[in-house]
């Protein structure tokens, strides 16, 4: 995983639990883990978080009932999917006119924030 792709506020998986990004610096990426407060490491081995129908949810987005395929929606940020086994979301504005493919949680994250200005 590519320490640019990330920013502070990304949910990432640290092989033994799920932290979220707290410092990026030269010397290593500071996370604190999600369960519980208070330890920091530099220089982790992390993974990341693949895009699940349950991250979706976890996240705020609410999955719009269609038979055809999967649908996420929050905000007017719609991410679907055809096949839940694809591995791969697309993001596709209300009028059905941009889409980016979407695999990892922290792609999502980044994503939704420069377009809206909020964090997931």
């Amino acid at each position: 995983m590519n320490a640019k792709e990330l920013r502070i506020g990304n949910y990432v998986d640290r092989t033994d639990y799920i932290c979220k990004v707290t410092e990026i610096k030269e010397d290593g990426i500071f996370t604190e883990p999600l369960s519980y407060k208070g330890e920091r490491l530099v220089k982790q081995i992390l993974q990341p978080i693949p895009l699940t129908k349950e991250w979706l949810l976890k996240l705020g987005f609410k999955q719009k009932n269609d038979i055809e395929f999967y649908e996420y929606i929050k905000d007017y940020f719609i991410v679907e999917n055809e096949y839940t086994d694809k591995g791969v979301w697309d993001f596709v504005t209300d009028d059905n006119g941009m889409i980016v493919e979407i695999k990892y949680v922290h792609q999502l994250q980044n994503l939704y924030f420069a377009l809206t200005e909020k964090e997931l």
